[in-house]
């Protein structure tokens, strides 16, 4: 397992917890900050691109829909 796809496992759990805190406040950003990093570590776990470049798909997705 190379570093990139480790990094992106950690990325993915951080992303949920930030998501989960973000709905047992109320906080919207924080719900999408923890949603975004979910994507970013799972496409950086799978892949195994970095994280740099898992950002950039990302944005490129969201801008098409």
């Amino acid at each position: 397992m190379n570093r990139d796809r480790i990094q992106g496992q950690w990325k993915q759990v951080k992303g949920q917890a930030r998501e989960q805190w973000g709905r047992w406040t109320g906080n919207e950003s924080d719900i999408e900050r923890g949603q975004r990093e979910h994507r970013a570590g799972k496409m950086q776990r799978t892949y195994g691109v970095r994280q740099d470049e898992a950002r950039e798909q990302i944005r490129e997705l969201q801008s098409r829909y």
